[in-house]
């Protein structure tokens, strides 16, 4: 298998970059905590949008100069972000991390905010289909999916999950949306206890199935499909309830 040079070189960059937000700030509050979590690449410039968790502010970093070329305050804990484009116009969208979410809708250029949508308990995640009509956000502690119509900037439905989902991820055909759902809704010690992903058709916005994994799966952090749709991969921790602990 051929090794991809460019794309090992350009996540080299930007761990370097998330590097030093870590170490040495960005302005003067180098002494401040600033928690980078989640990032978003422009789709045109190419220049990477750092969400600071702590710090309460998204910076932007250009990539090929190694250097943050702005940042923009927001006034709440954000928890991700992506970009999406409705007509000719792209928006950059910042989930909050409150008991009452929000989904702000920023200005790339200059992070005005040009309003906000409603979502559920402690969101967490916010992927939208690529014609920039539809997003969807896992409320995280109201363990519900908002489904948002953004064209009118309004949240549509609200669908219950198992618990905490945390990670979203569409199909290629956008057909299905996968939820990674954080935590098992059982006791450890039933047998067997895991984790599930839940499946969504994005057309009726039903719940397609809800897919336990393997015995002692839990803490799912992300989901993925793979280029041609037929898998899905999940990131998880794998705890073995079922061996005494002997040592802490």
């Amino acid at each position: 298998m051929k090794r991809n040079i460019s794309y090992e070189l350009n996540m080299k960059k930007i761990l370097f970059i998330l590097f030093v937000l870590l170490t040495v700030g960005v302005t003067d509050r180098q002494r401040n905590y600033l928690s980078p979590t989640r990032m978003a690449i422009h789709p045109v410039t190419k220049e990477v949008y750092v969400l600071l968790a702590t710090d309460r502010s998204v910076v932007k970093v250009d990539p090929v100069k190694d250097k943050v070329t702005g940042v923009y305050p927001l006034g709440f804990t954000p928890s991700d972000i992506c970009f999406s484009a409705i007509g000719n116009t792209l928006y950059l969208y910042v989930t909050e991390y409150a008991s009452n979410g929000k989904i702000h809708v920023l200005s790339p250029s200059n992070g005005k905010k040009n309003g906000s949508i409603n979502a559920g308990a402690y969101p967490t995640a916010i992927c939208v289909n690529r014609q920039g009509t539809r997003a969807y956000v896992a409320n995280r502690f109201s363990n519900d999916l908002s489904v948002v119509d953004l064209s009118k900037n309004k949240e549509v439905k609200r669908i219950p999950m198992v618990r905490e989902p945390k990670s979203l991820a569409l199909s290629p055909d956008e057909k299905l949306l996968a939820v990674g759902n954080h935590l098992p809704l059982q006791s450890s010690l039933d047998s067997p206890v895991s984790a599930q992903v839940t499946l969504v058709d994005t057309e009726s916005d039903e719940v397609v199935v809800h897919i336990p994994l393997s015995d002692g799966t839990q803490s799912i952090e992300d989901v993925c499909f793979s280029k041609d749709g037929d898998m899905l991969f999940v990131t998880h921790i794998l705890s073995r309830y079922f061996f005494p602990t002997t040592q802490l």
